[in-house]
């Protein structure tokens, strides 16, 4: 089995693009589109879902806070003003 290459935890100061799963827990970020374009949703991530291997994340433009789970490795950015 080869080695795993360690996955670095980025501070709650971090501002750039990275993966989901590098961020802490209650970070505001935005979705990095494949075509490189970003979200307009912003997002704040939650709690792991362990079943369904992804991660909690609240819509802020919702008065729910209705979520949407995404996988761990969804490239997103801290990078915006909100």
């Amino acid at each position: 089995m080869g080695k795993l290459n360690p996955v670095k935890k980025v501070s709650k100061d971090f501002c750039g693009t990275c993966e989901l799963r590098q961020l802490p827990k209650g970070t505001y970020f935005r979705i990095v589109k494949p075509n490189g374009k970003t979200s307009k949703e912003t997002y704040t991530k939650d709690y792991y879902i362990r079943e369904d291997k992804k991660f909690e994340c609240i819509k802020h433009s919702d008065v729910w806070g209705s979520g949407k789970a995404l996988k761990g490795t969804t490239k997103v950015t801290t990078d915006f003003i909100y």
